[in-house]
C-alpha cells in the first residue's frame, strides 16, 4: 500500500505526515464528518524534513497480520475459555472463565505492543519529492495544515 503526504513534524525519530484522504476513505456519503486530511506516524528512511513531501509504503501483509493478532488472539482466547469453563462447571462458569481468558488476551497483547515484542506496524517514507507536481496526487497547498514557524 502506498500514500503520499506533507511532512509536518518529527516525534520521537519518527515522522509525522499529513495525508489527504483518497480511495481508501471513500466518497463523503460513505465517510461522513471525517477530515480532509488525516496524519500518521512513519519511519524515516529517506532522509525527509519538515516541509517535504514523502511517498509511504507499508506491506500488504502487515495489515492482515495486525488485524488476525489484535482480533483473531482475544476471540480464540475467549472461546477456549468458554469450552474450558463449561466442562469444568457449567455454563455459568463458561461465561466467566471466557471473560477472564478475554481479558487476559488483552492485558498480552498491551504488554507485547508496549515492548514493541509484536513488530513494527509503522509506515515506511521510502522516498522524497521537493515539489508538488512531482508527487502526483493533486495535493494542494491549501490541503495541508500549517507548517511551524521557526
Amino acid at each position: 500500500m502506498e500514500e503520499r503526504g506533507r511532512v509536518i513534524g518529527i516525534e520521537d525519530g519518527h515522522l509525522v505526515v499529513s495525508l489527504v484522504r483518497g480511495e481508501v476513505c471513500g466518497t463523503k456519503a460513505d465517510c461522513s464528518g471525517c477530515a480532509n486530511t488525516v496524519t500518521c506516524r512513519a519511519t524515516n528512511l529517506c532522509g525527509a524534513a519538515i516541509g517535504d513531501y514523502v511517498e509511504l509504503e507499508s506491506k500488504p501483509w502487515l495489515l492482515s497480520k495486525g488485524v488476525l493478532l489484535i482480533y483473531g488472539m482475544p476471540l480464540a482466547a475467549m472461546i477456549v475459555g468458554f469450552v474450558l469453563g463449561n466442562a469444568l462447571a457449567g455454563e455459568i462458569a463458561a461465561f466467566f472463565v471466557g471473560m477472564g481468558f478475554l481479558g487476559a488476551s488483552w492485558g498480552f497483547l498491551r504488554y507485547l505492543g508496549k515492548g514493541r515484542k509484536i513488530g513494527n506496524f509503522i509506515p515506511m517514507a521510502v522516498r522524497k519529492f521537493d515539489s508538488l507536481e512531482e508527487t502526483g496526487t493533486g495535493y494542494k497547498e491549501t490541503d495541508s495544515p500549517e507548517l511551524p514557524v521557526s
